[in-house]
């Protein structure tokens, strides 16, 4: 399938600052593609290169198979930036409606709004609104346009953990409905949640890009943590390869093991009864922290 977004071999300097240096990456539909890195890695500058805000120094940008400013480029692209300004006097909906008209095939005002949890301040002026509520009309504004790639860079500042959990579900359902997003966020439990893909970016380089297991396996993280029901004593568990220690915890047993996949596949050749089996791994932060630390060190 033909990406929706690629990066080919960019590189871009802002100011004395190599802000990207040979990035690819390509993003299809029906995907989310988590962009992650330290502040300064490169991740907004990557995001502005598709918004046709900057143009490369070195390779080439493209939303489905067009230049970023092709005009046809920009109305395939909905986009949640970290800041934004609104006119403050009008209402919500004579905004949606304004964003709208620039589109030929926009959606229904009144739908986004539903969507994002706005219909019951259609009427509201944006300075009336919360701060989290004003997030939400950035998305509304980025969906109205009905776009096949939404560019997302850091969605959930300022929002409380409520409208947080409802902006992660709108961002689930369009992943669904076959939207391609791309994802900047330091709140890694956000990218756990919703990326098929994973990109890591350091001082402007790609380090690593994959699923979460493969960014786990990366960065040497196959350790788990299982919980289940044996027949087999201690002694038999603990023999079991990769096995760093077994606890008993009332009715069940926990093994802490190094290769949570080997240590699995060897438990249940040895016991086919084995049950109520809960599979703890190491969390993407984990191996966020030790890709990134690894490499500054």
């Amino acid at each position: 399938m033909p990406a929706i977004a690629s990066w080919s071999h960019v590189s871009k300097r802002l100011g004395s600052t190599q802000a990207l240096q040979d990035f690819s990456l390509d993003v299809h539909a029906g995907e989310v593609v988590a962009v992650l890195g330290p502040n300064g890695a490169g991740k907004t500058t990557a995001l502005h290169l598709l918004l046709g805000l900057l143009a490369p120094d070195a390779g080439t940008v493209a939303v489905e198979g067009r230049d970023p400013r092709d005009a046809g480029a920009r109305a395939a692209v909905g986009a949640v930036l970290q800041t934004a300004g609104f006119p403050r006097r009008l209402r919500v909906v004579e905004l949606l409606r304004q964003h709208a008209s620039c589109y030929a095939g926009a959606r229904d005002v009144a739908a986004v709004l539903d969507v994002v949890g706005l219909g019951d301040r259609a009427q509201r002026r944006i300075a009336d609104l919360s701060g989290g509520e004003r997030r939400r009309v950035e998305f509304a504004l980025a969906l109205v346009g009905n776009p096949r790639l939404l560019l997302l860079d850091e969605p959930t500042v300022g929002v409380d953990p409520r409208e947080r959990r409802a902006l992660l579900d709108t961002i689930g359902a369009l992943r669904g409905a076959g939207t391609a997003i791309v994802l900047t966020t330091h709140h890694l439990d956000e990218a756990e949640r919703l990326a098929d893909r994973i990109a890591l970016l350091q001082q402007g380089r790609l380090r690593q890009v994959g699923t979460q297991a493969t960014v786990k396996a990366a960065a040497g993280l196959r350790a788990a943590r299982l919980l289940l029901a044996s027949t087999l004593t201690d002694a038999a568990l603990a023999s079991l390869p990769a096995v760093a220690g077994v606890a008993r915890r009332e009715d069940r047993v926990e093994i802490h093991s190094s290769d949570g996949d080997t240590t699995l596949r060897a438990l249940l050749a040895a016991d086919a009864g084995a049950h109520d089996i809960e599979v703890r791994r190491a969390s993407l932060e984990d191996a966020y922290l030790g890709l990134t630390e690894g490499a500054a060190a």
